[in-house]
């Protein structure tokens, strides 16, 4: 059997060798003979697998998608070739909750705001959606869920209604891009929605740009800007947080200048997330294969290197204080958001296209990576709640 996968797939050699005969391809450099000779495909996003693709892929019996999304298999063709599909679905979906987090603990220090007691509205609550729902709760803030597709689908589920959703004080993105049936999500931040939204609002773009009308959201900021210079009532636009934009790869610079924070779409990019998309394709592979699954992902994950001032932070937390400022402090030992915005609005002055970022998005690990021992209850309770592994 031969095994064809993407070299940026984390692990991929030592999971998928002991199946068969393994090989890499770079992405964007698929060969016609790697192909022809391919029983199992494993990609990522940035490899298209459409009817031109699996005419060259003629014995591909297996094909799958190391990312949550499958927006770049086209799924019909693939079943006609008669080949069996599958993605990782949730493979990243603790790094987007802890990227969420750090934008809010970012904009609530920055404008001087309390988020307990704010409300926050997840569009698509799927596993990305239940775990911001989770960070969410834990820092005390009021939450909306809106998914109907899944309120149709589980009677325990209740969906809140998009009024909700766009008056809430923080608006965080995760439903999938769907383009027509009952409950199509493209372009549902329009301009009709958006004339509703105001500046006091907080929308952040995590799971797919088209969601949201870049041409009707660049609309309201030169109208913003128009009625400033002129002296008249300001038409608002919400605060954006955005890492993912429509049209990707290329994306709109002019947006990127009216966002709080701006990110090339690496909010699932931890080394956990990425190598959990291959670990959960070998799973499936063994499965399909009817073979036993006797690799573990953590029999591969290197131990955490533990920065210096990590414990300094955890120790203050520790105290009565358990305040944001604190916390921000321990989020940012993980993840510090400002440098992937600062590294973002360097790079994009000289060009409009993200594909280089991503590809050389350097490791991130996760809150779990390192275990913390804590005596204040309060601050263990917390803590856990945000997905630290807590003692």
């Amino acid at each position: 059997m031969k095994i064809l996968f993407d070299s940026v797939m984390p692990y991929a050699d030592a999971f998928f060798s002991s199946i068969g005969e393994c090989k890499s391809f770079e992405s964007g450099v698929l060969g016609d003979i790697d192909l022809a000779e391919a029983d199992v495909l494993l990609t990522r996003s940035t490899t298209k697998v459409d009817k031109q693709l699996l005419l060259k892929a003629e014995h591909a019996k297996f094909i799958g998608t190391a990312t949550a999304g499958i927006n770049h298999f086209d799924v019909k063709a693939i079943e006609q070739h008669g080949a069996h599909w599958t993605s990782a679905a949730g493979c990243n979906a603790r790094a987007v909750a802890e990227y969420v987090l750090a934008s809010l603990l970012y904009l609530a220090i920055n404008d001087e705001i309390e988020l307990a007691g704010k409300s926050c509205a997840i569009v698509g609550v799927g596993e990305v959606g239940r775990q911001v729902a989770s960070i969410v709760n834990a820092l005390g803030m009021s939450i909306v869920l809106y998914d109907p597709p899944r309120a149709e689908l589980e009677s325990t589920f209740t969906s809140a209604s998009f009024d909700e959703v766009i008056s809430a004080d923080f608006i965080s993105l995760h439903a999938p891009l769907i383009n027509d049936g009952k409950y199509p999500t493209r372009h549902m931040f329009n301009d009709i929605v958006l004339n509703k939204m105001n500046a006091n609002q907080y929308l952040i773009s995590a799971s797919r740009g088209e969601l949201i009308d870049t041409n009707a959201l660049l609309a309201r900021f030169r109208l913003k800007s128009k009625s400033a210079a002129s002296g008249v009532s300001q038409c608002t636009a919400p605060q954006l947080v955005m890492d993912c934009w429509e049209d990707e790869p290329t994306i709109s610079t002019e947006l990127m200048t009216h966002c709080r924070l701006a990110t090339a779409h690496i909010a699932g990019h931890s080394l956990e997330g990425k190598a959990r998309g291959t670990s959960i394709l070998y799973d499936k592979l063994c499965e399909f294969l009817a073979v036993d699954n006797v690799l573990n992902l953590r029999d591969f994950l290197p131990i955490y290197e533990m920065p210096e001032n990590l414990m300094a932070h955890i120790r203050a937390f520790d105290m009565d204080t358990l305040s944001l400022a604190t916390l921000n402090n321990i989020v940012k030992c993980f993840y510090d958001i400002e440098n992937d915005d600062s590294f973002f609005r360097q790079h994009m002055a000289k060009s409009d296209q993200i594909t280089p970022i991503r590809k050389n998005y350097p490791i991130r690990r996760e809150f779990d990576a390192v275990s913390v021992r804590l005596q204040n209850p309060v601050a263990k309770q917390q803590l856990s709640a945000l997905g630290f592994k807590v003692l």
